[in-house]
């Protein structure tokens, strides 16, 4: 009993001593972010829909909008934060098969057209192939990356 007491204090104490040590590396461990890795649902709409407020928390899912849905404006303001941050080198974008209009289609590529405008590279993986939607949206990318199967 003696025994596991001192042992749990002198963790506590070590833990002390080192706890600005860890918090120094644990600060530069986040600031190393140089792609930032973004999944689009297959449903693209121009705002998330409203949901009740215990629904997040049920789901305990987080996305530009709700499962398998992409938000324009949750999108626009994640490209506008990595373009302003000079730690991010560029983006990768998953793109799935696309359940969208072809404005939707042309709001998505504008977005990631105005990130490489804006001196970042952007990097479009098609991991089912695509078809006319996904490649118009993909054009704006820098490289595109498909899947051997597509």
């Amino acid at each position: 009993m003696l025994v596991v007491a001192v042992a749990r204090l002198l963790g506590n104490l070590l833990r002390a001593l080192l706890w600005p040590l860890w918090v120094c590396v644990r600060q530069l461990a986040l600031r190393r972010v140089r792609w930032v890795e973004i999944r689009l649902g297959t449903h693209v709409v121009a705002l998330p829909r409203a949901r009740p407020w215990w629904h997040a928390r049920l789901l305990r899912r987080t996305s530009l909008g709700g499962a398998g849905e992409t938000s324009l404006d949750g999108l626009r303001l994640l490209l506008q934060a990595c373009a302003s941050d000079p730690a991010v080198e560029g983006i990768l974008v998953h793109v799935p098969r696309l359940h969208a209009g072809w404005a939707e289609c042309e709001e998505l590529r504008s977005a990631l057209d105005s990130l490489r405008g804006r001196g970042k590279q952007v990097v479009a993986y098609l991991p089912e192939g695509g078809g006319h939607r996904e490649v118009y949206v993909v054009s704006a990318a820098t490289r595109i990356v498909a899947s051997p199967e597509s």
